[in-house]
């Protein structure tokens, strides 16, 4: 798939093993640069699926084994995005993954987290799911674009991943696969945190205070289907890149990338081959960030938040995503606290000044009076 189309539309449950490059693939609609009547593709013979009870208008896009379409639910008369496997991806390991990621997402009813509709079975026995059909510009490509939005918006932004991701720890849910490009912002502002395709369900529920019981441990060899690292390289947390147990800190490394993106325009990796990348991951190789970070015109609250986030070993870092939107919250909150104050400071220094002209010019009044009596 090329790049810019992987960047301008997508699905908020990605297919498993869905690679490209370095990255996972995600789908959304961008409502300026996607047709609905793009030809449904669905195997060799270029037919589109029948779906009971929807309307397929087109494919969207594809991933390495899944297939995103556009259609009309015509039951409940509305827009949705159906996800299916492609063929020769049908295998029971993959449909089992298929429907058990969308079970999970489906686990998490947040406004930060497109819902899913509906779970069946097509005619050749394979899955497929229904899902929110969301218009808008990933978070990775407002980064880019001219029209970037401020600091505060970024920051605000922000927040609502980290609120929503928070909610998914607290369903004992990780992510796993954190990045801007997984993020939507809808065309009336709202926040999605998209592709739970790599999601992964801890062995408790309760992630608060993350323990080596609740950790999903990961065997060191595995991969996703097209043979890389779960995860993607630029993002990924040190334990995650050398295949030890993660947990909700995991995502919470992740949350601290995104940040340090929106800060620096940089990834905390830096830049070059996904084996580098990893590599510097596998050994934290984080000091480089450090200074970034540092050399950035951002508040020093901002920077101390990223810095925790971004901590080598999990322990020192927040230990969930509500933990992280505390935090920010906090520092929002003390950026308007500051913001009102002086507000009335101005205010008070413009009464005082006025006050002060008021009483010059009386008192110029008076002396003019005094003259004139003694003329």
């Amino acid at each position: 798939m090329p790049e810019e189309l992987s960047r301008t539309v997508g699905l908020a449950l990605g297919a498993p093993g869905k690679r490209m490059g370095d990255e996972t693939v995600t789908y959304f609609a961008d409502p300026e640069t996607t047709s609905p009547k793009i030809p449904a593709v669905s195997g060799a013979t270029g037919t589109p699926p029948f779906i009971s009870g929807y309307e397929i208008h087109g494919e969207i896009a594809r991933g390495g084994m899944g297939l995103v379409l556009e259609a009309w639910d015509a039951v409940l008369d509305r827009e949705v995005a159906i996800k299916v496997l492609l063929p020769g991806s049908d295998s029971t390991t993959a449909a089992e993954r298929f429907v058990r990621e969308a079970k999970l997402t489906a686990r998490l009813p947040h406004p930060g987290i497109p819902p899913v509709h509906a779970l069946g079975t097509l005619a050749d026995g394979s899955p497929y799911l229904a899902m929110k059909l969301i218009r808008g510009q990933t978070l990775a490509n407002h980064l880019v674009s001219p029209d970037r939005p401020s600091l505060p918006r970024l920051v605000q932004i922000f927040e609502q991943i980290a609120q929503a991701v928070g909610f998914a720890h607290t369903q004992g849910i990780i992510h796993r696969d954190l990045k801007p490009l997984n993020v939507m912002v809808g065309a009336f502002g709202e926040v999605q945190v998209m592709d739970w395709g790599l999601a992964k369900e801890l062995q408790i529920a309760d992630c608060e205070l993350p323990k080596e019981a609740s950790a999903d441990q990961t065997p060191p060899g595995e991969m996703t289907q097209t043979g890389a690292i779960v995860g993607t390289a630029a993002y990924i947390s040190p334990e995650q890149a050398r295949g030890e147990a993660v947990d909700a800190r995991t995502d919470v490394f992740a949350l601290g990338a995104i940040l340090f993106e929106i800060l620096t325009g940089e990834r905390p990796w830096g830049s070059g081959s996904k084996a580098e990348l990893v590599g510097r991951a596998q050994q934290a190789l984080l000091d480089p960030s450090y200074q970034r970070l540092c050399a950035s015109a951002a508040d020093a609250e901002l920077l101390a938040l990223a810095k925790r986030a971004l901590a080598p070993r999990a322990e020192e870092r927040f230990a969930t995503g509500q933990k992280v939107a505390e935090a920010v919250a906090a520092y929002r909150s003390g950026v308007e606290d500051r913001l009102r104050q002086a507000e009335t400071d101005r205010a008070a220094a413009e009464a005082r000044a006025s006050e002060q002209g008021k009483k010059r010019r009386a008192m110029q009044i008076a002396g003019g009076v005094i003259a004139a009596v003694l003329i």
